[in-house]
């Protein structure tokens, strides 16, 4: 357990914060569920609805193991009758794996897109006249942010078309707005460790509670139902930016309590994040 004491904060200071801005997502990487089944199959998986997804529209979602814990967290759009799943290049494979395992009965096709598509990051810029083939999507984000998948060659005409008015940014201070709007992640290191209302996911969307059945769901609706939430997802401050703090792993608060890592990033210095602390 880290030894210096965390802080809580109520503000996340950010860089430029009226700049227009663009980041590479090239730490993500992108699952299509294509067929008949499609559908029906993730409804059954997702913690999300999937079923009430219109084509063009996006959310994000959860996939957890039996006992409610999440496995993987992604952005989830639809395209027509194809689906996409957007989710950390780390946790893809693993993620890939157990979709596979559960569709052996449904009639879906579950490929790994990653070879072909990319990602950006929009900040504060006008959409408006983006015109948009049929496999890209604008995921439109908190306060003017926005997502854009779609395969390499679109992605490369946008960011072009972008290039002389926008300042690039890293996925450092990318992740310096998620943990504004109080997005988590997960890891290799967290997975499996939190339940969505650690991480605050319903606020996001990212569960339904009127869905029907899906993995973890009788452990997740009795969390929301009895109500009895012992932990929630907050931001902090962590003074020794020297040691990064692994996902998942504890920090002291500073009222001697201890919390749970779930994702940081540095500006200015100063290291801020995520993490669970108890109510």
């Amino acid at each position: 357990m880290s030894k210096a004491i965390t802080t809580f904060i109520t503000q996340i200071p950010l860089p430029n914060p009226a700049a227009k801005m663009l980041v590479d997502l090239s730490d993500y990487g992108v699952i299509k569920v294509s067929g008949a089944d499609a559908a029906k199959f993730l409804q059954g998986q997702l913690s999300c609805d999937v079923l009430t997804l219109q084509s063009g529209q996006s959310t994000y979602g959860a996939y957890c193991n039996i006992k409610g814990r999440i496995s993987s967290f992604f952005r989830l759009w639809r395209l027509g009758e194809n689906y996409y799943l957007r989710l950390l290049n780390t946790m893809l494979e693993a993620t890939l794996v157990e979709l596979k395992k559960y569709a052996v009965f449904s009639k879906v096709s579950i490929e790994n897109l990653s070879q072909n598509f990319m990602g950006i990051g929009l900040i504060n810029q006008d959409i408006s006249s983006i015109s948009l083939d049929a496999e890209t999507i604008i995921m439109p984000l908190q306060q003017q942010r926005y997502e854009v998948f779609g395969s390499k060659d679109s992605l490369q005409n946008l960011k072009q078309l972008f290039y002389n008015e926008v300042m690039q940014i890293d996925q450092n201070t990318w992740s310096l707005y998620d943990i504004r709007d109080m997005v988590p992640e997960i890891y290799p290191e967290s997975k499996d460790q939190f339940l969505p209302h650690d991480l605050n996911l319903p606020s996001l969307g990212a569960v339904s509670f009127s869905k029907g059945c899906y993995r973890g769901q009788e452990i997740i609706a009795r969390m929301q139902h009895r109500g009895n939430l012992k932990r929630h997802m907050q931001q902090i401050a962590i003074p020794d930016i020297d040691n990064i703090p692994i996902p998942g792993s504890a920090i002291n608060l500073n009222n001697d309590q201890s919390a749970v890592v779930v994702r940081s990033a540095i500006i200015d210095g100063t290291r801020l994040g995520l993490a669970v602390v108890p109510n």
